[in-house]
């Protein structure tokens, strides 16, 4: 991978990044380069094909794309979010995302825009992601007060929260209630059946462990439920990358 040109580098991590295989990613290729035509070399290392009416770039292999990606700097990959975010400008979501992955630090404008995207997601049916969005615009919010608000509607949410199952019985994760951001025994980690799943209800503990004011004291059932589900997220996300799997079972 490493001995590739620098430009064919380059346009592999904008497709990496992009996802879709559309090829009008090429089209906004730093200075330089010449699309298809840098592309070459990946193709002959077979790395990636193009093909297909219209055509589309694919990775021969999910572990080459992950490749790509790892082997970028920060800043690569952020400058490369940054493009696409302005090639897609006319498709307000994948623009919010792709400037949300450009953010170095806290944004209250690009936290407001997955905001709103977040209202959106719902009605398509993807509460997953829904929720991820949300704690996504969460990480970026200046303001804790902000961040609270959004983490809070995320929990509360009843279009979102019955797919993640991270709210007990519905109910919003709000201040004095904080630990229905906790799993419920009725409630096992075995259903979150994705990597998105789990990296969204690390998102979500983590957030109510840090916005709600419980002092950290070791006796607070509610912050010892979120502490020990968090670990077993934690556990669960670990067995996933290494591609191993897990029984769950409830306490008591």
């Amino acid at each position: 991978m490493t001995e590739l040109p620098a430009r064919t580098r380059q346009l592999l991590l904008l497709m990496a990044l992009d996802g879709t295989g559309d090829l009008r990613v090429l089209g906004g290729a730093p200075t330089g380069t010449q699309g298809l035509e840098d592309l070459a070399p990946a193709e002959r290392a077979r790395l990636v094909s193009v093909g297909g009416y219209p055509h589309r770039l694919a990775f021969r292999h999910p572990l080459i794309r992950s490749a790509v990606v790892e082997l970028a700097t920060e800043n690569e990959r952020r400058r490369a979010h940054q493009v696409l975010a302005e090639l897609w400008s006319d498709q307000s979501d994948r623009r919010a995302w792709h400037l949300a992955e450009a953010s170095a630090g806290p944004d209250e404008d690009v936290a407001a825009l997955l905001e709103q995207t977040a209202r959106r997601i719902p009605h398509c049916g993807d509460a997953t992601k829904a929720l991820d969005t949300l704690t996504r615009a969460a990480d970026l919010s200046p303001q804790p007060a902000d961040r609270r608000r959004r983490l809070h509607r995320g929990g509360g949410d009843r279009r979102i929260e019955p797919r993640v199952g991270l709210a007990g019985r519905g109910s919003p994760v709000r201040p004095g209630a904080w630990r229905s951001a906790a799993f419920r025994g009725r409630r096992r980690p075995s259903a979150l059946n994705s990597d998105a799943d789990l990296t969204t209800a690390h998102r979500l503990l983590v957030g109510a462990i840090e916005t709600t004011d419980h002092g950290y004291d070791a006796q607070n059932s509610g912050l010892i439920e979120a502490l020990y589900n968090l670990t077993l997220v934690c556990f669960l996300r670990s067995g996933r990358k290494h591609g191993s799997r897990f029984t769950w079972r409830s306490p008591g």
